[in-house]
């Protein structure tokens, strides 16, 4: 039937056949292709079977504290090794996963686990999904470690899909966290530019010297400074403390640098960036003034309460002096006479020559200091609570070390409001003074 309709086909075999090594090539060839039809078929029987739920492990990096954090003293750093069933397609709702051998839960874990490169610590599941490295010493910083684990770690019916995993620590970074000018509270002649470096991990001393500079800028060859350094805990942090800087005619720069390339003291990487930071030292004529104002509630010697003005300046001052030097006004309620509303003032610009013909003078008495100069002064006044004081320090207050103060420094504030009862203390608000 099938003749009549197509025809009869005759094949004759070719020549090249009937030679005995194509003839084995041939046969070859034909086995080569057998082969591959049965594995692919296999592969096919294969994945048509229920797949077997798999384990798999998600690794926690231990993390490093902020760069500003207090270090709490003898806190590992631990790694966490999570076990979790992955996605299957034929259970989306999946039984509860029970890990680790019953008899390995909450026991430490001799062997069976194998971490390269070696790192000193205790190994423990916490519970039957969750293994937990505590370090014995801290982590170096951007080493790469390896995990191997022991099947016979796990229940006889559970398959983690690998039993190898690795992670790598944090990287070493810093941070130059402040660069200023100070002044010691109680010895005039010492004031130096202090900094404060800050690390994710220990620092290598002797790196961290090396690439440290102080220099004075604006002049020839911008000379070092000398200074001291002092390590916090664990080297995470550095203080650096200049020699004594001279106060000149001119204020000058002094600039803190740490080069790149600083390394942390175990582990790999280096701060891939410069950390710097140029200071101002002041001059003779700017180094003088004052710095804040703050408005508060206190008690004097006997209980009774008491509005009270402190002063912050840059400098000691007798206190006599600065009292023939201060001078305070309670501000109108209004900016203008034809105002209607209530004026709440900001700044001490709005305080013009007309603002102040309708302010009223205020009688300031100043408090005594411990010393005969102090940085700090005070003085009490009384004025209706939430009502605006305007307090001005006249220009040409000369300080006990010898700083005049260029120009005058003034404030504008509300008046504290009185304890209701008791006479306790009630914290004001710190403000700049203009000037």
């Amino acid at each position: 039937m099938l003749a009549r309709i197509f025809g009869t086909v005759v094949w004759h075999r070719p020549g090249w056949l009937s030679r005995p090594v194509a003839r084995r090539l041939g046969w070859s060839l034909l086995g080569v292709l057998l082969a591959g039809a049965l594995g692919a078929a296999a592969y096919w029987y294969y994945q048509s079977l229920p797949q077997p739920l798999r384990v798999g492990v998600e690794v926690a990096v231990p993390g490093v504290p902020p760069l500003d954090a207090e270090l709490v003293p003898d806190e590992p750093r631990r790694l966490l090794l999570t076990f979790h069933f992955l996605p299957h397609p034929d259970a989306p709702s999946q039984e509860a996963l029970s890990a680790a051998r019953l008899a390995l839960v909450g026991e430490v874990v001799d062997d069976g686990i194998d971490m390269r490169p070696a790192h000193p610590g205790e190994w423990r599941f916490n519970h039957e999904n969750l293994l937990v490295f505590t370090p014995a010493e801290d982590w170096p910083a951007g080493r790469e470690y390896h995990i191997r684990l022991a099947p016979t770690l796990f229940g006889p019916n559970v398959e983690l899909a690998t039993y190898e995993v690795a992670f790598t620590t944090e990287p070493f970074v810093g941070e130059l966290a402040s660069a200023s000018f100070s002044q010691h509270p109680e010895v005039a002649a010492d004031r130096r530019v202090i900094g404060q470096f800050r690390f994710s991990h220990p620092v290598d001393r002797e790196s961290f010297a090396k690439r440290l500079r102080l220099r004075r800028m604006g002049v020839s060859g911008n000379p070092r400074i000398a200074h001291e350094l002092e390590y916090g805990p664990e080297d995470r942090s550095v203080v650096v403390r200049s020699e004594v800087v001279a106060i000149e005619e001119r204020e000058y720069l002094v600039r803190l640098a740490l080069a790149a390339g600083a390394k942390p003291a175990t582990g790999a990487g280096a701060l891939e960036e410069p950390l710097a930071q140029e200071v101002t030292v002041p001059g003779r004529a700017s180094y003088f003034r004052a710095s804040g104002l703050d408005l508060r509630i206190v008690e004097d010697d006997r209980g009774r309460a008491e509005q009270t003005a402190i002063f912050t300046l840059t400098d000691p001052v007798d206190t006599d002096d600065f009292g023939e030097r201060l001078t305070a006004w309670l501000l109108p309620e209004r900016r203008f006479e034809s105002d209607e509303d209530p004026h709440y003032w900001r700044s001490p610009r709005e305080v013009t020559a007309e603002v102040r013909a309708r302010s009223e003078p205020l009688s300031l008495a100043l408090n005594p200091t411990e010393r005969d100069a102090a940085a700090t002064q005070s003085a009490t006044f009384d004025a209706p609570p939430g009502r605006f004081v305007y307090f001005r320090i006249a220009a040409g207050l000369v300080s006990a070390n010898g700083f005049e103060m260029a120009l005058a420094a003034d404030a504008v504030a509300p008046a504290p409001q009185y304890p209701r009862g008791a006479t306790i203390a009630q914290d004001g608000a710190l403000l700049p003074l203009s000037g």
